[in-house]
C-alpha cells in the first residue's frame, strides 16, 4: 500500500521473536533425529483444502497438515505469542494486543499449515554443514535479512507451492510469496521421546510487517481507499499565517469526518463491541495526519508537552520566511466525563502556555439514535453539539485565541437493507 507507506512511527519493527526450551540441545544428535514442524496461517483471500498431506521430494517425504480454524482458541500461533508474553510498544504507540501482529488480523475461520520435516532444519544449509552461527551478521547489514527466519520460511513455503502446483484440486491455488508470512512457529521435536525441544515464535519477518500490521489496526483493511480518496480532496492553499495554518488543518479534519460519517469508516475507532479508548484512537488520528498532511510540510507532533501538561495534536509549519507557525487539537471522546473541561480549560490553557492562536477541539460521538451498540453520553448528539458550540463562542468572545469544535459521529449503523 503506497500511501500507508507515509507512515512515521518514530521507529521501526523488524523481526519480533522469543526461543522457548532448549535450543542448545537441538545440535546434540544428529540431524534425522529430530522434525521440524513450521506453522503458519495461510493468505485470507481463498480456500484451501483440508487434511493431512505428504509431498516426496525424492529424498524425502514431507507431512503437510492444513486446517482451518473458527476462534482465537484454535490458533496455534496466537496461543504460543500469549504464552511467551511478547509484545511491542513506544511512546508513538501503546502496547497492543498481540492478535495484531498476525496474519489473519483475528478474521475467522481461516486457516493454518504445519509443515513437518522429517529431520532439524536449522540455519545450515546442506545435510553436511556443521552448525553455523545462527545470524550472519555481515549478510544481515546487506539484506537486512535474518538468514535463520529466511531460511525457515522459504524451506515451508516452497513446499507449499510446490504441493499447490503437483496435486490438482477443484480451483487453483495461488502461490505464496515471501511477504505473505509475516508471522509463524517452528518447534523441534526429538523424535525418540517424541517431545518438543525447542521452539521458536517469530513475528513480523516481512520488510513492511510492522507498518502495515499498524495500519491495519488504526486504520482498517480497506484503508488504502478511503485515504487516497481523502488525500485528493484536501485542498493546500499558500500558509503564510497561523489562520492559514488553522484553515487547512479544519479542512482536513472535515474530510476526514466526512468519511467517517457518509462512507461508515467507523471500524478503526471500534474495538469489536466497544468504542476505544481516548489512547488507543489518538494514534488513529494521529496516522491520519502524517499521511495527509505530513506530505506539504505540515508536521504532526502527538502528546506535546506545553509545560503544564500535554496536548494531544500539535501541528506545526515554517513558512518560506522561516517563520515558525502552530495549531493545537485535543480529542476527547463524548461520554467522557470531563469533555466540558477539555474544552472551556484544558485546550485553552495549552494555548495560552504555547502562545498559540489557533486551538481545534476534536469529540469522537459512538452512540447511535437507538441506543443499540452504545447508549453514552445520556444526552443527545445535537444538545451535546449545541453545549459545545455555546461554549467555544464564550471563549472565542474573548478574542484571545480561536477554538473550532469538531464533533465526529462514529456510531455504528445497521446497513441499509437491515433497518
Amino acid at each position: 500500500m503506497e500511501i500507508v507507506q507515509r507512515i512515521k512511527s518514530g521507529f521501526d519493527v523488524r523481526y519480533m521473536g522469543f526461543t522457548g526450551g532448549n535450543y542448545e540441545a537441538i545440535f546434540i544428535k544428529e540431524k534425522f533425529e529430530y522434525s521440524t514442524e513450521i506453522i503458519f496461517t495461510l493468505p485470507l483471500q481463498q480456500d484451501y483444502p483440508v487434511g493431512q498431506f505428504t509431498l516426496n521430494t525424492g529424498e524425502t517425504s514431507i507431512e503437510i497438515t492444513i486446517t482451518k480454524i473458527f476462534s482465537e482458541s484454535q490458533n496455534i500461533i496466537l496461543n504460543f505469542a500469549k504464552r511467551t508474553g511478547m509484545n511491542v510498544a513506544s511512546s508513538d504507540f501503546p502496547i497492543l494486543p498481540i492478535w495484531v501482529y498476525l496474519d489473519n488480523r483475528r478474521k475467522y475461520p481461516c486457516f493454518q499449515t504445519i509443515i513437518k520435516f522429517p529431520y532439524r532444519l536449522t540455519e545450515e544449509t546442506n545435510n553436511n554443514a556443521e552448525r553455523s552461527n545462527p545470524i550472519d551478521f555481515e549478510e544481515y547489514q546487506i539484506t537486512g535479512e535474518d538468514p535463520f527466519i529466511r531460511n525457515m520460511k522459504v524451506n515451508a513455503m516452497k513446499v507449499l507451492n510446490r504441493f499447490f502446483s503437483e496435486v490438482k484440486f477443484e480451483k487453483t491455488l495461488k502461490k505464496l510469496t515471501y511477504d505473505d508470512v509475516t508471522a509463524f512457529v517452528v518447534t523441534f521435536i526429538d523424535k525418540k521421546i517424541k517431545q518438543p525441544v525447542s521452539f521458536k515464535v517469530l513475528l513480523l519477518t516481512s520488510k513492511d510487517a510492522f507498518k502495515n500490521a499498524l495500519s491495519d489496526y488504526y486504520l482498517g483493511r480497506d484503508n488504502e481507499h478511503h485515504l487516497l480518496n481523502i488525500a485528493q480532496k484536501v485542498v493546500i492553499k499558500d500558509i503564510v499565517s497561523e489562520e492559514d495554518l488553522f484553515k487547512v488543518v479544519v479542512s482536513t479534519i472535515d474530510e476526514i469526518t466526512h468519511y467517517i460519517e457518509q462512507r461508515r469508516w467507523s471500524g478503526p475507532f471500534w474495538d469489536e463491541k466497544h468504542p476505544k479508548i481516548e489512547r488507543d484512537i489518538q494514534p488513529t488520528f494521529h496516522i491520519l495526519f502524517e499521511i495527509l498532511l505530513g506530505p506539504v510540510g505540515i508536521h504532526t507532533t502527538r502528546e506535546s508537552n506545553e509545560g503544564i501538561s500535554n496536548v494531544d495534536f500539535k501541528f506545526m509549519f515554517t513558512t518560506s520566511n522561516q517563520v515558525p507557525l502552530k495549531v493545537l487539537s485535543e480529542l476527547k471522546l463524548a461520554h467522557n466525563q470531563k469533555v466540558k473541561h477539555g474544552l472551556t480549560s484544558q485546550l485553552p490553557a495549552y494555548l495560552m502556555s504555547d502562545r498559540a492562536k489557533f486551538g481545534i477541539f476534536i469529540v469522537m460521538w459512538f452512540k447511535d439514535e437507538k441506543n443499540e451498540f452504545f447508549k453514552k453520553p445520556k444526552y443527545d448528539k445535537s444538545e451535546f453539539i449545541s453545549c459545545l458550540e455555546n461554549e467555544s463562542e464564550i471563549i472565542n468572545k474573548n478574542k484571545e485565541f480561536f477554538i473550532k469544535t469538531v464533533v465526529i459521529d462514529a456510531s455504528k449503523k445497521r446497513p441499509a437493507s437491515k433497518k
